[in-house]
């Protein structure tokens, strides 16, 4: 027991550390609209009897949702939509505030069936998004840092590169990576921006708006397509001319996007009876 207990502590240490950790990295939502809950009632039925379907839809990301729509797929006999059910626009959540939801409704009659089957159907729910995301770049002159203290110089080294950074908000996130962290003035710095769908869907056609500010010679811009509609990679310059001490540069990414998320529910169409 005396030798377990040791290594029982040092578990418990490591998993707590790793939780922390996580809650420092996490920053912000992975998801724009989530659909919270889609049913069918009933979801046994008999041939002719009328199905409602019900899809709750929740913006839980941090931008406005606009031109919202809703369709079901997979049903071999039509269905319609509801009169005054949906919506096309949802706001995020605010402090204190839970973020908008709002339903989409369906009905359609069940057909006959000589056999008792089991149909599945999938609800989509299409929207647009806008993100942004800021950072700010330390850059220093590599002359400046040499003229100070000896004891001051490493502690100016260690300041520089990626000082700040905003949430991470919604389900296509832009990350800023730089080649090197210690970004000296009148050098080219390369820095490495990273698109990735975090989110539980994907873009429409894999394709992202993107608009960079504060960056020059970028490999990408515009329209952006990510790779199976994962990620994708842009190179970029920052320019460092004309800094004699040390200066905060300001990096600004816009995207937006349409984007999609599914949800499936089952119903069943029992047998006629036999007459």
């Amino acid at each position: 027991m005396k030798k377990i207990l040791p290594i029982l502590i040092l578990l418990i240490f490591i998993i707590a550390l790793s939780g922390c950790i996580g809650d420092r990295t996490q920053g912000g939502s992975s998801n724009g609209l989530i659909i919270q809950r889609f049913t069918a009632d009933p979801d046994t039925v008999e041939g002719g009897e009328i199905v409602y379907f019900t899809a709750d839809v929740k913006n839980v990301g941090g931008a406005r949702a606009e031109g919202i729509s809703a369709e079901l797929i997979g049903l071999p006999w039509s269905v319609s939509p509801l009169s005054e059910s949906g919506c096309t626009i949802l706001y995020p959540p605010e402090e204190g505030v839970e973020g908008e939801v709002c339903t989409f409704e369906w009905q359609g009659t069940a057909p006959s069936a000589d056999t008792t089957m089991t149909y599945p159907v999938d609800v989509k729910i299409n929207y647009n998004y806008a993100t942004h995301y800021d950072a700010l770049v330390r850059v220093a002159s590599r002359d400046w840092i040499r003229s100070l203290p000896q004891d001051q110089q490493e502690s100016e080294r260690k300041k520089l590169g990626i000082s700040q950074e905003s949430a991470h908000i919604g389900p296509i996130h832009a990350t800023l990576k730089l080649r090197t962290n210690e970004v000296y003035s009148g050098r080219n710095a390369y820095v490495y921006i990273y698109i990735q769908n975090v989110g539980s869907g994907r873009p429409e056609n894999d394709m992202v708006n993107v608009a960079i500010e504060g960056l020059t010679e970028c490999s990408k811009k515009g329209a952006v397509k990510l790779s199976q509609g994962q990620s994708t990679q842009i190179r970029c310059q920052l320019g460092t001319g004309g800094i004699d001490k040390w200066k905060s540069a300001k990096v600004g990414i816009d995207l937006s996007y349409r984007y999609w998320v599914k949800s499936t529910t089952e119903v069943t169409v029992l047998a006629k009876p036999i007459e």
